[in-house]
């Protein structure tokens, strides 16, 4: 960006129009959408921090590309550089929805298990929420188990986070039905903000554990197509 500013100052002054950096640095800042050149340095600042999506993750949701999706290693908590979801200052207004740090895998191993998937997650100026999410697919439905703490709401002593917030531990329990083929885990920011998750965990865990919010096994057959209540 200043870069342009100075090859705008360049042009400018070949057309007769000798005007300082700060003025061109003005220009370049509104072209792109910004306020000002403040803000504008805020938000590249930010973008430079964001390091690719890690070998084996991937980036998706409703609005994906509304977002600034990798790992911020400017960033640091139990060792571990986090994941971080931002959206982008550029972005249409009215455009958000949310966007997802994610992988997949073979259900082989946890067929028939109650596992516990965990994360420590943070919001910066979040208007929506950010939380973890597990989901385990089989091969003719989608979601035969799934949580994603939403139920519990935002607030919850467990639930999604939002707003500014220090780092908080979020843990999923949730029955993985001997029917699924595939699971996919983790975190997801709705709304504008920032969400970060600093590193998973998976184990599986006894099954005196209770199930957190959402562990429903979901159904393998359609039910009361004829809208009987009874």
């Amino acid at each position: 960006m200043k870069a342009r500013a100075t090859k705008l100052r360049e042009i400018l002054k070949d057309l007769g129009n000798d005007v300082t950096h700060a003025h061109t640095l003005e220009a370049v800042a509104r072209l792109q959408g910004f306020k000002d050149w403040n803000t504008c340095s805020a938000v590249m600042d930010k973008k430079e921090k964001v390091q690719p999506i890690p070998k084996g993750w991937e980036a998706g949701g409703d609005r994906r590309e509304h977002y600034d999706i990798g790992i911020d290693t400017t960033v640091m908590f139990d060792g571990v550089h986090p994941a971080v979801i931002r959206y982008r200052e550029d972005a249409a207004q009215n455009a958000t929805g949310f966007a997802t740090f994610m992988q997949s895998f073979d259900a082989e191993d946890y067929r028939g298990k109650r596992i516990q998937f965990s994360s420590t997650i943070m919001c910066e100026d979040c208007d929506g929420a950010a939380t973890i999410w597990v989901r385990a697919d089989s091969d003719t439905v989608q979601a035969v188990g799934f949580d994603n703490l939403e139920s519990k709401g935002v607030g919850h002593p467990s639930g999604p986070i939002s707003g500014t917030t220090d780092w908080t531990k979020r843990s999923i329990v949730l029955d993985i039905p001997e029917a699924a083929t595939k699971m996919s885990i983790g975190f997801y920011l709705r709304g504008k903000g920032a969400g970060y998750a600093a590193g998973f965990s998976m184990e599986q865990v006894s099954v005196s554990t209770p199930l957190t919010s959402g562990g429903k096994v979901g159904r393998s057959d359609p039910v009361n197509l004829r809208f009987i209540d009874d």
